[in-house]
């Protein structure tokens, strides 16, 4: 928590939660921020972006493989794996009975987030997969046909329940969008060393292409030699494949997939060595290759046929690798709670939480725990690195003690005043057309969601920031309120003509009643009357306001939230909420710890999950959820004309 005392922000971002915990937070911060996409509300309170390009900038195509007892691997490994924007398609083979083939089926129907977005399929018809055989790589050449004749997407990527991800997909989706689509993740050599004699020459059949039952390959006592016709390569059967090379092994426009399929029919794990061999020999691809499978794997030695289950005492190494992916290992093994909680920061049976998944306090747990919201915070507009496909996911054009009006925050330099901070939405609307033309620009304006939150400032840092200010010698309160709400008004005017549709306008939050105030203005710790009073005459207006606009328009673009009574429920009655006080700040000093900046050297209580306000000015984590929870689903009496969740729907 700890955010600055004057936070004023307007931003374009993926994350919706990290800025609701913004909001409202005091008289001072104001904010207004917009997230570039359509998000869909579960039952379950998981916030998400559906699955299309202009939501992300690459797909991946996985197929997760399992077999009898790995049901339990299979579903830890999903969740981590999970992101809406991704496919999923789980082939659990004949030998599973049939009990753990209904287990899946029923875990993947029972899932929120799987049954929203329809992105986790299963095989209907699962092949028997003999260990070594080919019907492993029938299996993976199964899995691509179907995901390339269901989904779009740009890399297919085999794993199975003994693999599990290093580090989340919003790294991995970040980390390829900036590589070429045709890249071909594939492991391979021509020197095929021991695997002469034990895979290139012997001949197999493997009974799973024609029998029901189980049973090991067959070897046959004559070999063959090494082909003429082309040349093999070997390497690992873990590989990332661009979806121009999963067309062409399916459906290729010459005949050496074809041909090499037949040939590797008869071959020694087939999938350590088809593809390197389909691609290498193919002009179209065999430069496409990059010699890795991505994966961190260590293998008994000698003859490094088999991998390790790799344990805690790999954890060092594995983060060294920086590879996104590691096999093998054992169910429940401590290593994967490690993982989960030091590389994915996820809860054991939950999704690795991203841009896409947002909680909102009602079961922090549905996503990944306490550090929900916080991933992946926007970059500022005017950061250097916010360039390309970067644009699409987010900007922050905070700036610090702005308000409405251009005079509010004197005494800071160089702030991003409201006007200013629009003209930079209109310049990045021009950023991004320059990326993906002007109507995926309008209609990812028009899918956004737009939070703006601003006004207190114009109280605390204008009119009664000292005695007899300028404003308060030219307005009385109430004539000060209205002019406000004008030019308020003319705001977001200007905000729905630079297409914005979704907007949701937060009022002050308690102004008199944060413990700065009760420091300054009262020597009772009671809430300071007139700033109580001036928040009383400027909220009803300001809804007010946005039933006009709507009327204005013709629909429903504006939503207001009350902040002032979200806070007050706790304010006048912390108990209720579990809080010990709403007086005293959790850091700081003087009168109610409510004097200057929480520091190294401030008061610290020792569980600030007891106090209402963190700091002088900032409710705690606990009191952002309960905020968060009446945006998403409060009453009319604290959404006007509808709570988020029924704005998002509609």
């Amino acid at each position: 928590m700890g955010i600055k005392i004057f936070m004023i922000s307007f931003i374009i971002t993926s994350i919706l939660l990290s800025f609701f915990l913004y909001i409202s937070m005091s008289s001072k911060p104001a904010a207004f921020s917009m997230t570039n996409f359509k998000p869909i509300l579960t039952s379950n309170n998981v916030l998400l972006k559906p699955p299309t390009r202009d939501s992300y900038p690459v797909i991946f195509a996985y197929l997760l493989s399992a077999s009898k007892g790995d049901t339990k691997k299979l579903k830890r490994a999903l969740l981590a794996l999970y992101h809406p924007g991704n496919h999923y398609l789980i082939h659990m083979d004949r030998e599973a009975p049939e009990e753990e083939h209904r287990e899946i089926a029923e875990f993947v129907s029972s899932e929120p987030v799987f049954r929203l977005v329809k992105n986790v399929y299963i095989v209907g018809k699962p092949n028997m997969v003999t260990y070594r055989g080919p019907t492993m790589l029938t299996t993976t050449l199964h899995a691509m046909s179907m995901l390339l004749r269901c989904c779009k997407w740009d890399w297919f990527i085999n794993l199975s329940a003994s693999d599990y991800p290093l580090i989340t997909q919003d790294d991995l989706i970040d980390a390829f969008s900036a590589l070429p689509r045709d890249l071909n993740f594939i492991q391979h050599t021509s020197r095929l060393g021991w695997k002469l004699n034990m895979r290139a020459k012997p001949i197999i059949i493997d009974p799973g292409l024609y029998s029901l039952n189980k049973s090991e390959i067959w070897w046959a006592i004559k070999q063959r030699t090494l082909p003429t016709a082309f040349k093999l390569y070997t390497g690992s059967a873990w590989t990332i494949l661009s979806r121009s090379f999963a067309e062409y092994c399916i459906v290729g426009w010459d005949n050496l997939p074809r041909t090499l399929l037949l040939y590797y029919a008869n071959f020694v794990s087939s999938p350590e060595g088809y593809f390197q061999t389909v691609a290498c020999n193919s002009e179209d691809y065999k430069n496409t290759t990059v010699n890795h499978d991505l994966h961190y794997i260590t293998w008994d030695n000698p003859p490094k046929q088999h991998p390790r289950s790799l344990g805690t005492k790999d954890f060092r190494r594995m983060v060294l690798s920086s590879r996104p992916f590691a096999r093998k290992f054992k169910q429940n093994n401590p290593v994967l709670d490690k993982i989960d909680r030091d590389l994915l920061k996820k809860h054991r049976r939950r999704y690795t939480y991203g841009g896409w998944c947002i909680e909102t306090g009602k079961k922090p747990e549905i996503c990944s725990g306490e550090q929900i919201g916080q991933s992946q915070p926007p970059l500022p507009y005017l950061s250097p690195v916010l360039k390309g496909h970067k644009l699409l996911n987010g900007a922050n054009f905070a700036s610090a003690g702005i308000g409405i009006l251009n005079d509010t925050g004197i005494q800071f330099l160089n702030i991003i005043r409201m006007f200013r901070q629009l003209d930079y939405f209109e310049e990045y609307q021009r950023r991004v057309n320059g990326l993906v033309g002007a109507q995926k620009t309008s209609a990812l304006v028009k899918k956004a969601l737009v939070l703006i939150t601003v006004g207190g400032n114009d109280f605390v840092n204008n009119y009664y920031l000292v005695p007899f200010s300028a404003r308060s010698r030219q307005f009385s309160l109430p004539d000060y309120v209205k002019y406000l709400i004008s030019e308020y008004r003319k705001l977001l005017m200007r905000l729905y003509e630079l297409g914005a549709r979704q907007v949701l306008v937060t009022g002050t939050g308690p102004l008199g009643c944060v413990p700065a105030e009760m420091a300054m203005r009262s020597t009772n710790s009671e809430c300071s009357a007139e700033l109580q009073r001036a928040a009383a005459l400027y909220n009803p207006q300001l809804v007010e306001m946005i039933k006009g606009l709507n009327s204005e328009i013709g629909e429903n673009i504006f939503i207001a939230a009350n902040t002032q009574q979200m806070h007050m429920n706790f304010i006048s009655d912390p108990q209720a909420y579990g809080f010990t006080t709403s007086k005293v700040a959790c850091c700081g000093q003087g009168p109610n710890n409510g004097l200057g900046l929480c520091t190294v050297l401030s008061n610290l209580c020792p569980d600030r999950d007891h106090y209402a306000f963190w700091d002088a000015f900032h409710p705690s984590e606990k009191a952002n959820r309960i905020i968060v929870q009446q945006i998403m689903s409060g009453s009319t009496q604290y959404m006007t004309p509808m709570n988020l969740t029924t704005f998002l729907a509609k």
